[in-house]
């Protein structure tokens, strides 16, 4: 379950760095 969680928190960063960052600019 902890390596789901992880799983899910890294494909959130992602997530995050791909779509929220570039809106920024």
């Amino acid at each position: 379950m902890i390596k789901k969680v992880y799983g899910l928190e890294k494909f959130f960063c992602i997530l995050y760095i791909h779509v929220i960052i570039p809106r920024m600019y």
